[in-house]
């Protein structure tokens, strides 16, 4: 009898950290996330010199975070023709919501007789937030690839982190059943949701 309570004790243990090693697993990084060719459109006509126009791409995104993206971009002009470019983008992929933000350098040209169509390289650098059952998570890298108007553009992500960062919970559901564990910052149950209740403002410990 004592003999099967310890192999029940022994595999209860294992369970249990079989459990919390599945909640304490965060998310992938953005490694190998691309954006695939996708409608594009500019909202004011090409300014090469001393101007800024304003992009909106949207289509399929594979890799990681299979689903579709949205993404809005700023090319601005120097008065030398020259050009910079910062993004907004947000995948949906499932239950899990990626939003970021980029920082490119260009070789921007405008294209077309109406002077509303653009073509560009880019290459540069995302800072992303995750958010998902597995909680809210950081991640960060370079990113580069190409794009025109109207037919669409083309990226790829490659993360400089080896995983994302824990941001903290976002619902009191993450807290429950060890969830709070996986964050690495609290002492119990009650503390992790005490931290999300007041949206951080209670500090983890």
């Amino acid at each position: 009898m004592l003999r099967k309570l310890g192999v029940l004790a022994v595999g209860s243990a294992l369970a249990l950290a079989l459990a919390a090693a599945a909640v304490a697993a965060g998310p992938p990084t953005l490694t190998g996330e691309s954006f695939a060719q996708g409608g594009g459109s500019a909202d004011v006509p090409c300014a090469a010199r001393g101007g800024s126009a304003t992009l909106t791409f949207s289509g399929p995104a594979t890799g990681p975070y299979p689903g579709t993206y949205t993404e809005r971009l700023t090319v601005t002009y120097d008065p030398t023709g020259v050009a910079t470019e910062t993004a907004a983008f947000t995948i949906y992929s499932g239950d899990t919501t990626v939003t970021g933000t980029k920082t490119l350098s260009a070789a921007a040209y405008c294209l077309g007789e109406l002077g509303r169509d653009y073509t560009s390289t880019f290459t540069g650098t995302y800072s992303a937030r995750i958010v998902g059952p597995s909680g809210a998570f950081h991640d960060e890298g370079t990113t580069g690839g190409f794009f025109s108007t109207p037919f669409g553009i083309h990226e790829d992500f490659v993360s400089t982190l080896t995983e994302p960062t824990s941001l903290g919970p976002t619902s009191t559901d993450q807290c429950k059943h060890g969830g709070w564990q996986s964050f690495g910052t609290f002492r119990n149950q009650g503390d992790c949701v005490s931290y999300v209740a007041t949206n951080g403002k209670n500090a983890p410990g």
